[in-house]
């Protein structure tokens, strides 16, 4: 079972990666999380806000987390 850094749609690694430039530790600890999660109700919910901010996702209910990544 792939874990949800593996599982994350392109283009939200995409954006997630331009935004490491300006927010290296935040980007760096949301990949980590990610690795190391398989499920998104895992996520701690400061970091399930932070994807939705870096995201640009409308809010961060479940259905736009769990879009986020592709089916297991």
């Amino acid at each position: 079972m792939n874990n949800l850094f593996e599982r994350l749609k392109p283009e939200h690694k995409a954006t997630l990666e331009k935004q490491s430039d300006l927010y290296p530790s935040s980007i760096k600890n949301i990949y980590q999380e990610l690795s190391s999660s398989y499920s998104f109700i895992d996520l701690k919910y400061g970091s399930v806000i932070a994807l939705s901010n870096f995201c640009n996702l409308p809010n961060y209910d479940i259905t736009s987390i769990n879009n986020l990544f592709e089916k297991p």
